[in-house]
């Protein structure tokens, strides 16, 4: 959790990823907002929105702790390609 506040501390938005149900990942998300900083909770990489995120400079990547590597890897990828 305090990765995730510092994380917020030094970017524009953040985007979570994992279930909307995991609680741990809600938690990460409601610490962003709690930071005051725009956060993106998303499943899959293809919920990322180019036209929310293009509004931010700087973007961190974080996600719930049982969130799958391929998933964090995929939505990377796709971050980097936006």
């Amino acid at each position: 959790m305090q990765e995730t506040i510092e994380l917020a501390r030094n970017v524009d938005t953040v985007i979570v990823v994992g279930g909307h149900e995991s609680g741990n990942t809600r938690r990460l998300a409601e610490a962003v907002k709690a930071e005051g900083k725009k956060v993106l909770h998303i499943e899959t990489p293809e919920q990322l929105d180019p036209k929310f995120l293009s509004q931010s400079k700087r973007i961190g990547l974080t996600a719930g702790a049982s969130t799958p590597k391929f998933l964090i890897d995929a939505t990377q990828e796709a971050l980097h390609s936006l």
